[in-house]
């Protein structure tokens, strides 16, 4: 089979077939600066770009594959919090704020596992998204606006701690009832 070049350097189609003109904008458009937008951050962001009511159920399965995939040096429990238990995404994102000489990654990764609970109809979790964002709207002025959305969020089936509480103690008060007229 041939090729479609010729062996003749004379019937080589030219380098310069563009206009001059078409060539120079061409360039002029590649050197310009020209800001890049990306439109799908990344998961471990989304804590600190997008408010609480915006997210989807796909997106808590994507960020959960990404803390499977994580650790965090000196946290033994780690697996634990990024699998959804609260109280342990709670605590390595205090212990994660609190360290000096902290990457932006961990804290990243902790407020990710904590975003998850909340959206997960944790209470505590959705407080303290709020709080870390609060403190983080010195740095970013868009915080403030996504630190009160967590104030106002509501699952499905999410219950004010307050009412949690009464309901907890109306469940103590039953099975104390329960077992006092259970038979001997």
């Amino acid at each position: 089979m041939r090729s479609k070049l010729s062996a003749n350097p004379s019937k080589r189609p030219s380098r310069q077939s563009q206009s001059p003109t078409t060539q120079a904008a061409f360039l002029a458009r590649a050197r310009a600066n020209v800001p890049v937008i990306i439109p799908f951050q990344h998961p471990l962001s989304w804590w600190r770009t997008r408010p609480a009511d915006q997210f989807k159920e796909t997106d808590v399965h994507i960020a959960r594959h990404f803390l499977t995939r994580s650790a965090i040096i000196g946290e033994p429990h780690w697996f634990l919090g990024a699998a959804g238990d609260a109280a342990i995404a709670i605590g390595v994102a205090l212990r994660a704020q609190r360290r000096k000489g902290n990457t932006l990654v961990t804290v990243d990764l902790a407020m990710t596992a904590v975003l998850l609970t909340a959206l997960e109809a944790n209470v505590t979790a959705a407080l303290l998204m709020s709080a870390m964002l609060k403190r983080r709207s010195n740095i970013d002025r868009r915080c403030k606006m996504l630190s009160d959305s967590w104030l106002t969020y509501k699952s499905g089936d999410v219950r004010t701690s307050t009412t949690a509480a009464r309901s907890l103690v109306r469940d103590r008060g039953r099975l104390k009832e329960r077992s006092r007229n259970a038979p001997p």
